[in-house]
Parts: C-alpha cells; sequence; structure tokens
C-alpha cells in the first residue's frame, strides 16, 4: 500500500472508530435512563435537522462534500498501484511464472556488492526501471562502473522478465577527501 492510500485509510478508519466509539457512548447513556448527552449534543442537531428542509444550501453542500469524499475513496481504492510480482517468461502457456521485486533488487544488490571497487549498492525495481546506485572504493582500478553495469545487465537478464526492466545506473565516486580509514584530511589539517 503507498504512503498516500496509508495515510487516508488511517484517517478514515480513526474518523470510523471515534464516531463509533461516540455512538456507543450515546447508546449506553441514553438506555441507562440519562437524560440529554453524554459527549455529542444529538437531540439539538436533531431539532434543528427536523426544521431544516432538504433543498436548503448547508443540505445541499454537505450532500456535495460527501459525494466528493466517495468519489475520492472510489478512486483510490481502483486506482492501480506498483505491483508487487513480475511476469516471467517461460516456455508453457497455461503456466504464469512471478518473481517478487523485492526478489529481483536483492539479486542485483547482490551482483553488483561481488563487483571489484563498489563499496557499496542501494537498488530500487520501479514500474519499468531498475534503479541502482552503487558507491565505489576510495583505490580501485578504473571501470568498476562499466564492469558492475555488465554484471547487472547479465543477472537482470537471467530473470527472463516478460517485461525487461530498462536498468540505470548511477555511480557515486569516493569523496576526494576522505583516507581510506574514513577521517577527513580537512578537518585533520595534514594528510
Amino acid at each position: 500500500m503507498r504512503v498516500g492510500r496509508r495515510i487516508v485509510a488511517g484517517l478514515l478508519a480513526a474518523l470510523i472508530v471515534a464516531a463509533g466509539v461516540i455512538t456507543v457512548i450515546e447508546i449506553v447513556a441514553a438506555a441507562g435512563g440519562g437524560r440529554g448527552y453524554v459527549v455529542v449534543d444529538w437531540p439539538a442537531w436533531a431539532d434543528d435537522l427536523a426544521d431544516t428542509a432538504w433543498s436548503s444550501g448547508p443540505v445541499r453542500l454537505a450532500a456535495g462534500v460527501c459525494v466528493l469524499v466517495g468519489l475520492l475513496l472510489i478512486w483510490l481504492g481502483a486506482r492501480r498501484g506498483t505491483p508487487s510480482r513480475l511476469a516471467v517468461r517461460r516456455g508453457c502457456a497455461q503456466t504464469i511464472v512471478f518473481v517478487e521485486r523485492r526478489g529481483v533488487a536483492r539479486a542485483l544488490r547482490s551482483a553488483a556488492l561481488t563487483v571489484d571497487g563498489v563499496r557499496a549498492a542501494r537498488v530500487r525495481v520501479r514500474d519499468r526501471t531498475a534503479d541502482v546506485r552503487l558507491r565505489l572504493r576510495q583505490r580501485v582500478a578504473g571501470g568498476a562502473r562499466e564492469r558492475a553495469g555488465a554484471v547487472l545487465a547479465s543477472t537482470l537478464v537471467s530473470f527472463e522478465l516478460a517485461e525487461p526492466l530498462e536498468l540505470r545506473i548511477q555511480a557515486t565516486p569516493p569523496a576526494a577527501d576522505r583516507t581510506v580509514n574514513g577521517a577527513d584530511r580537512a578537518a585533520g589539517g595534514a594528510a
């Protein structure tokens, strides 16, 4: 579930729970012989609503807001998110095989870390792309990005995805002002 949907679902759930708790409190108080209200002044609301016509402006405004909120919830529920699985090409037409996006990301990350010169790798598999961010080591022979690109491409091809992903690689060279043990040269003064 995406973050936006989680927020809307959480707010809606909290609102429904609060309304339910208040309703139960009011029903128990009314059943117990209490007069009036406990939390919400519902008798005053009932009197006001009894005197209000269906065609009045506030009623139409409230109905319009309810329709818009309902349409928003329908749209959020019907909108297709990013599927967590990717289809794989196999020989049998009656069988469909899937691989998890996280599994592809883990395999690409571990393949990138096997390349000499790659210190860290971060992989994110999206709809049609696999974004790979590499951090290179300080003192390694050149071409680490190219070697990693070849390894990552062959790993991605080995999955035999029905819709191949575009591989995007971003390599970050090591900072020039750091020593091998990670201490800053500028902070220490001497190298």
